[in-house]
């Protein structure tokens, strides 16, 4: 799991085991984007549609009951962000739509 060596890197709690996730089980359609998830790879690197584990607060680490499955794409979109980031992101956004 590349989320158990950013665990150690980021001195964060884990506690995740293949049991659990498979019990917590990836779903089709990531829950953030709407976009399905798939395991296929491009020559063995994920897509963004690539299922990522991500976590709910980030201080606590990747412990059970503070993640879930996301696509790629989504996790890699609010991984340098904040909420508050993202709402000014969405605000700007719909304004230019307008």
């Amino acid at each position: 799991l590349s989320a158990k060596s950013t665990a150690k890197k980021e001195n964060l709690p884990f506690d995740l085991d293949i049991e659990y996730l498979h019990k917590l089980g990836i779903p089709e359609r990531c829950p953030v984007l709407g976009i399905p998830i798939s395991m296929k790879t491009i020559d063995g690197f994920r897509t963004p549609n690539s299922p990522s584990i991500d976590k709910f607060y980030p201080e606590l680490g990747y412990v059970k009951g503070n993640v879930q499955f996301i696509s790629w794409k989504a996790n890699s979109l609010k991984s340098d962000g904040s909420p508050e980031d993202w709402e000014k992101i969405a605000k700007w956004s719909k304004k230019k739509d307008s």
